[in-house]
Parts: structure tokens; C-alpha cells; sequence
């Protein structure tokens, strides 16, 4: 698979690109179909789509995005068969361990879903979905899909992985593995959440959202 570490570069370079951005999209969702469409397949393990490619959120507004944002560590695991979107689909659903919330009400556990997992044989992996390893400890901003799950915010733009201190040396934050190509939005430029938060030490970053959620609730 494809991934890319850099937001993709000015006009008139990025803007052409949204063609393909929407082929390459196009492309995910019928090796989605085809796979779902032959459940006794033999197990080769979850196929992967092609690399995401998505608009970049600034922190502003992945928060002003998000209904919640804590930092948690993936208790439990489950994957199923669901109707989503249309068609039936693999759902993973991880049960997090709240230690600090920085955005909405603060609760104890939170069961988040996200796209793809694993189930009896069969597997299916989404790029550019978070991908919340069990016993992981992160910074999550979530939010609620439709149907009043809650998901992360961005997909993996909303994921940050954390490598816990040891020796001495601070906890930081990490941008997930699964984040692809960001584009900038039409006709702007952003400062990529991924660039702000990534290898920045916890306690930064938490300060980091809260001012961003300090700006957010003094707009009117």
C-alpha cells in the first residue's frame, strides 16, 4: 500500500488531483463490494484498499468536529457483519478506558467503531481508517455518525498513538500509520492536524486542544 508523510503541495499541483482522488476512492469501495460479495472466499488475510487520500483538518477543526477527544487506551476488541452505508460490511468496535477528556462529558468507557476488522475468514482493511490497537494508549478525538456511534473524527487524522514515557523521557504522540494523502482544501491553506500533534509531548498536546476548544466555544 501506498502512503505518503507530506500534505500535498500548493495549486495548481493539488487541485487536478481531486479526479483522482475520487478514482482512487471509486476503486476502495468496489474492492469493498467484490469482497463482500464472495463471504466464502478462503482466508488471505484483510484486503487492503488503495491509499487514502483526503482533505487535511487543521486542530481547529478536527475539534470543532469532534464531541469528544480523550486520552484512552483500547480495552477490548470486537469485529461483526453490519448493514452500513448501503451494504454489509465489516465493523470493528474497541472499548476505551477514558484516563483524561479534553472534550465532552467524561465517561468512564466509550466503545468507538471503525471500519474494517476481522471476522471468521474474512477480512477487510479501509485505508485511511484509525487503527486502534488493543492494550494501545492514544489521544482520540471522536465524534457521532448518524446512527449515534461514535467514531473517530477524520478516520485516522483523528488517531494519535502514543509512545508512553520511559527514562526519563516524555510521553509523545505519534500521526497514525494509516493517514495517506492530504489535500489542502480548495482554495485555502491549513497547518495538517498530523504536522501539529505529531511527535509533540503529551502534555503539549493536551494544552493544544484545550486551547483549540477554548477558541471553538468563544466563537459565536
Amino acid at each position: 500500500m501506498m502512503r505518503s508523510r507530506n500534505v500535498a503541495p500548493e495549486p495548481p499541483s493539488v487541485f487536478p488531483c481531486y479526479a483522482c482522488a475520487m478514482r482512487q476512492l471509486l476503486a476502495c469501495l468496489f474492492a469493498l463490494a467484490v469482497l463482500a460479495a464472495d463471504p466464502t472466499a478462503p482466508w488471505q488475510g484483510p484486503v487492503p484498499a488503495r491509499a487514502a487520500v483526503a482533505v487535511a483538518f487543521s486542530l481547529d477543526e478536527l475539534v470543532a468536529r469532534s464531541t469528544h477527544a480523550v486520552v484512552a487506551r483500547a480495552i477490548e476488541r470486537r469485529s461483526l457483519w453490519i448493514e452500513l452505508g448501503g451494504g454489509r460490511r465489516i465493523v470493528t468496535y474497541t472499548k476505551l478506558a477514558a484516563q483524561q477528556t479534553l472534550l465532552g462529558p467524561a465517561e468512564k468507557d466509550l466503545w468507538v467503531r471503525t471500519l474494517g476488522g476481522v471476522v471468521g475468514k474474512i477480512g477487510q482493511q479501509v485505508s485511511g481508517e484509525a487503527q486502534i490497537e488493543p492494550g494501545s494508549l492514544s489521544l482520540l478525538f471522536l465524534t457521532r455518525a448518524g446512527d449515534g456511534e461514535l467514531v473517530v473524527s477524520g478516520m485516522a487524522q483523528g488517531h494519535y498513538p502514543i509512545r508512553e514515557a520511559s527514562a526519563g523521557a516524555p510521553a509523545r504522540l505519534r500521526r497514525s500509520g494509516e493517514i495517506g494523502l492530504l489535500l489542502h482544501p480548495r482554495g485555502r491553506r491549513v497547518v495538517p492536524v498530523t504536522s501539529e500533534l505529531d511527535d509533540r509531548d503529551l502534555d503539549s498536546a493536551i494544552a493544544a486542544v484545550r486551547a483549540a476548544k477554548a477558541r471553538r466555544d468563544a466563537r459565536p
